[in-house]
C-alpha cells in the first residue's frame, strides 16, 4: 500500500493585501495630481495665475476644500512610501507573484517617484512657493 503524504493545504493568495499594496505604488502621483489640482482650480477661480504671498491658499473660495487634501497627500508622502515597500515586500514573499509582475512593480515605483520629483524639481517652483507661503 502506498503512503499518502499530508502536505499542509497552501494558502490562498491573500487579495486585500495584493490590492493595498499595488495602490500604493501609486501614492506619489496622488500627491502631483492634489498638488497641482489645488493650483490650477485656484488659477481658474481667481482668474490669473495665483501668486506667492498674496493669493493664499487657504482662503480661495472654488480650491480652499482642497487644501486639506492636498496637505494631507504632501506630509503623508514619506510615510505611505515606507509602508509601501513594507507591504509590496511581504505581499511578495507570501503571494509569490511571476518575476515579471515583480518588474512592473519596480518600474512603476521608479517612474512614480522620479516623476514627482522630476516634476517638483523643474516645473513646480513657483507653485511650491505659492503653496508653502
Amino acid at each position: 500500500m502506498a503512503n499518502i503524504l499530508e502536505y499542509a493545504p497552501s494558502k490562498p493568495p491573500s487579495i486585500w493585501l495584493r490590492r493595498t499594496a499595488i495602490a500604493l505604488l501609486f501614492s506619489p502621483l496622488l500627491t502631483l495630481v492634489t498638488f497641482y489640482g489645488e493650483w490650477l482650480l485656484a488659477w481658474y477661480s481667481l482668474g490669473h495665475r495665483p501668486i506667492s504671498s498674496l493669493d493664499d491658499p487657504k482662503s480661495i473660495p472654488g480650491s480652499a476644500w482642497l487644501h486639506d487634501i492636498t496637505g494631507l497627500c504632501i506630509f503623508t508622502l514619506v510615510p505611505l512610501g515606507v509602508v509601501m515597500i513594507v507591504l509590496n515586500v511581504i505581499e511578495i514573499r507570501m503571494n509569490r507573484p511571476k518575476i515579471s509582475h515583480i518588474a512592473v512593480r519596480m518600474a512603476i515605483v521608479l517612474i512614480c517617484w522620479l516623476a514627482l520629483f522630476g516634476v517638483g524639481r523643474f516645473i513646480g517652483k513657483e507653485v511650491g512657493n505659492w503653496w508653502w507661503d
